[in-house]
C-alpha cells in the first residue's frame, strides 16, 4: 500500500511515511514535504514543482533517490493536493511563484536543483529567474518553459495547443508583473543556468518534437533526451530512468556536499553526456 492517509509512503525508511508540513505565511495552508533534510546535505536542495491536476505524490518515487544527494522539498501549490483552496485568489503563474518564493525562503535554502513538470516549468522558471544567485540547475522533465520560441508554420491538433491559443490562456498564465525590458534581462540570467530537459515522446499535451525545439530555443547546448513509450506523467512512467537523469545532472554540475559559492556555468556538452545506466 502506497497511501495511507493522503501521506507518502516512503521506501527510503520501510514502515513510514513522509512527513507532511504546512507553511501559513502565504495567508492560506500550503503543503510540502521536506525529506533528506540533514545538514550535512543541505548543500544540495532539490525542489520539485509539479503541474495540474496532480499533488506532490507525483514525486514519491523520486524522492528515494533523490535524498540520497541532498535534502528534497516537494511543495503543492495553492489548490493542489493538500494545500488549501482559497476562494479570493487569482491562481495565476506569478501566484503561485510568490508562494513558492515565500515557502522557499522561509526554508533559508540555496544551490536549488529544480525539477519542473507540466505547470511546474513556468511556476519553477519564473522562480529562477526572480533568484538565479539561488539555483545550481534546471530539469525540465516534461516541463513547459515559459518564452521559449515554437516551430514555423501550422501546429498539430493537440488540445493543449489548442487551450494555449485560446482567449482563456493569456489570464490564466501569463500576468508575470514585469515589464517586456525586465523579463528580457531576467531570461539572459535563466539561460546562464545549466538546464536539462527529458522529454516523453508520447506525451499528448504537447509534441515532443516541440517541446526540444523550445528547450533548444533557450539552451541550445543543454542535454535533452527522448523516453520512447513515455507519456505526460513520467513520473509513473519511467520514475527510476528520470531520477537517475536528475541524479547524474545535478553531479555533473556540482558534486554533492561541495562548498556553496556561485553555481557552476559550464554547459554541458553532448560529449560529455552519457545516459544513466540501466534506465
Amino acid at each position: 500500500i502506497e497511501l495511507i492517509l493522503g501521506e507518502f509512503y516512503s521506501p527510503v525508511n520501510p514502515g513510514r511515511f513522509n512527513q507532511p508540513r504546512f507553511f501559513e505565511d502565504n495567508g492560506f495552508r500550503q503543503h510540502y514535504v521536506d525529506e533528506g533534510s540533514t545538514d550535512e546535505k543541505n548543500d544540495n536542495v532539490i525542489v520539485c514543482v509539479h503541474g495540474q491536476p496532480t499533488w506532490g505524490y507525483l514525486y514519491r518515487n523520486f524522492i528515494p533517490a533523490l535524498t540520497k544527494l541532498g535534502r528534497v522539498i516537494v511543495p503543492d501549490p495553492m489548490g493542489f493536493g493538500k494545500s488549501e483552496t482559497p476562494q479570493d485568489k487569482a491562481y495565476s503563474i506569478r501566484e503561485h511563484t510568490d508562494n513558492l518564493e515565500n515557502l522557499l525562503k522561509s526554508l533559508d535554502v540555496k544551490n536549488i536543483t529544480l525539477v519542473v513538470q507540466d505547470w511546474g516549468g513556468p511556476i519553477g522558471s519564473s522562480f529562477a529567474m526572480r533568484n538565479p544567485d539561488l539555483i545550481k540547475c534546471i530539469c525540465y522533465c516534461n516541463g513547459n518553459v515559459p518564452w521559449a520560441r515554437v516551430p514555423a508554420g501550422p501546429m498539430p491538433e493537440f488540445k493543449w495547443l489548442n487551450w494555449v491559443n485560446s482567449e482563456q490562456y493569456e489570464p490564466t498564465i501569463s500576468n508575470l508583473g514585469s515589464t517586456v525590458l525586465s523579463v528580457m534581462k531576467r531570461i539572459e540570467k535563466l539561460q546562464a543556468i545549466p538546464a536539462m530537459c527529458v522529454v516523453g515522446d508520447e506525451d499528448r499535451t504537447t509534441p515532443a518534437d516541440i517541446r526540444v525545439f523550445g528547450f533548444q530555443s533557450m539552451w541550445p547546448n543543454g542535454p535533452v533526451i527522448r523516453l520512447p513509450g513515455v507519456g505526460h506523467f513520467l513520473q509513473e512512467d519511467a520514475p527510476e530512468a528520470v531520477s537517475a537523469l536528475v541524479s547524474q545532472f545535478i553531479q555533473m554540475n556540482n558534486p554533492p556536499g561541495a562548498v556553496f559559492n556561485e553555481p557552476s556555468r559550464e554547459w554541458n556538452e553532448s560529449s560529455k553526456w552519457a545516459l544513466a545506466p540501466d534506465w
